[in-house]
């Protein structure tokens, strides 16, 4: 579920095997969007299973917003994340994160759970803060971060770490990083239409 610019809320939804298209399966994905999930499970899906990523320059900028209450993410594949410059075909290495924050997002939660992915948690220059949750069965770590000009701004409280490749977070500025899609066009219902 991409959601562009929209102001959503999101409660008692399961978001299930949400099959690869364009090389990615997101479960949900806010693009200059405010996006309010509250009791929200998503299980199989391939890239990402919740981000919140900056809309394209061209259609307008603006960053996304998240705020989880009572998130379960779990099985997250590895799928690419990033599009060709036309949009049409994902590029890039593959990557499995549970939660990932694009430049100037934020995404906040509490009780969270992310259990079997690659990284938990991938902060590219957003905010990432989450109270009370857990990071568990991550293939790569339980996170990573780019670290930009004020630092990292990853706020971890409560937050127990277990069964991962690795329970630290690390500074990876060399991950791939969801790219905004283009917003869908309308679609024409009058008999005027070109």
């Amino acid at each position: 579920m991409a959601f562009f610019g929209a102001s959503l809320r999101l409660r008692d939804v399961l978001v299930l095997d949400v099959a690869p298209g364009r090389g990615m399966g997101i479960g949900v994905a806010s693009y200059a969007g405010d996006v309010a999930l509250d009791g929200v499970a998503i299980r199989n899906v391939f890239g990402v299973g919740v981000v919140s990523s900056p809309a394209r320059k061209e259609d307008g900028g603006g960053t996304g917003i998240v705020h989880a209450l009572d998130l379960f993410v779990s099985t997250v594949r590895s799928a690419t994340i990033e599009l060709s410059a036309d949009g049409t075909m994902g590029r890039g290495g593959t990557v499995a994160y549970g939660l990932h924050a694009g430049p100037e997002c934020t995404l906040s939660g509490d009780r969270v759970t992310l259990d079997s992915g690659g990284y938990g948690i991938y902060n590219a220059g957003g905010t990432i803060a989450i109270r009370v949750g857990s990071i568990t069965r991550q293939l790569d770590g339980a996170g990573a971060f780019t670290v930009g000009s004020d630092g990292p701004r990853l706020v971890l409280e409560n937050v127990a770490r277990g069964a991962n490749a690795s329970d630290e977070f690390r500074s990876r500025g060399d991950l791939p990083s969801a790219a905004a899609l283009s917003p869908p066009t309308a679609i024409c219902t009058s008999d005027s239409c070109p």
